[in-house]
């Protein structure tokens, strides 16, 4: 009998690894940002975040669609709000 993690399917433990490392990402340069260590963090953190809700939206598709298209609009719109962020300086 599996349990945790090896019971999950392939498609749905890549998924999982890709959210854990956007999720340490977002973190590491958020605080980056905040500290005033490197001020630029903001638009690799931004980005993170988005594929962060990404991949929660590809995982969700099986379970709940509702939630899942909602998790697709934002990640689109983080990407927007990005690319726009990023040209306007």
């Amino acid at each position: 009998m599996k349990n945790g993690f090896q019971a999950l399917s392939k498609q749905d433990r890549i998924l999982t690894v890709i959210r854990l490392i956007a999720s340490s990402l977002t973190i590491i340069f958020s605080l980056l940002r905040l500290l005033h260590v490197w001020d630029q963090a903001t638009f690799i953190a931004i980005p993170m975040l988005g594929v962060l809700m990404l991949t929660m939206g590809l995982q969700e598709w099986k379970r709940n669609r509702t939630s899942a298209i909602l998790l697709l609009v934002v990640a689109l719109f983080i990407f927007i709000v990005s690319i726009v962020n990023i040209f306007s300086k």
